[in-house]
């Protein structure tokens, strides 16, 4: 199990755009449930066992780079699953 207690930054940035054009990505998969916890359990999709301890306050986001490993060209970012929501007009 690895421990993840920062967010090293996303993949939707172009400097980490760049780095992981060539990289194996794994997938980090959370629903909107899961992405609203600063502690987290879950493997990815490839069967990493991580644990997420983040900061109070600090949620994950769709493309949230956890985990990077330049020698190896391997990297773990999260993706998010939404649900559909429902608006309600008061008016």
């Amino acid at each position: 199990m690895i421990l993840v207690e920062s967010i090293l930054g996303n993949a939707a940035d172009p400097a980490w755009a760049s780095r992981l054009a060539g990289a194996t990505v794994d997938t980090f998969a959370l629903d909107h449930w899961e992405a609203q916890k600063n502690r987290l359990r879950k493997k990815t999709s490839g069967g990493l066992e991580i644990a997420i301890s983040l900061d109070r306050g600090t949620f994950m986001q769709d493309g949230d780079v956890l985990l990077s490993d330049e020698a190896k060209r391997t990297a773990v970012v999260a993706r998010l699953s939404l649900r559909a929501v429902m608006v309600i007009h008061l008016d």
